[in-house]
């Protein structure tokens, strides 16, 4: 195995790692939203009925 092997297979590892860190914080951010809606939409009810 040569140097540039063990690069190249670094670097996939890498932009793999960087894809799946994107899409965990694209879930947390999503998650985030929909709590916060369903927050506002609970407070707007309790709002509402009073």
């Amino acid at each position: 195995m040569t140097h540039d092997m063990v690069n190249l297979r670094g670097v996939q590892r890498k932009g793999a790692s960087s894809i799946a860190c994107l899409a965990f914080v694209a879930l947390m951010a999503t998650a985030f939203w929909a709590g916060a809606l369903w927050v506002g939409n609970v407070i707007m009810q309790l709002f509402a009925a009073g």
